[in-house]
């Protein structure tokens, strides 16, 4: 089982998100989207 890097995961929850009407909007938070956080 191949680990998925970060832009395959970032890219299977965009692509989730387009392809459902119900999704309004992606929010992403923690250490990966905000260098301040340890």
């Amino acid at each position: 089982m191949k680990t998925r890097t970060e832009k395959e995961i970032i890219d299977l929850i965009i692509g989730f998100a387009r392809n459902d009407d119900r999704i309004r909007a992606v929010l992403m938070n923690g250490s990966r989207v905000n260098p301040s956080i340890r």
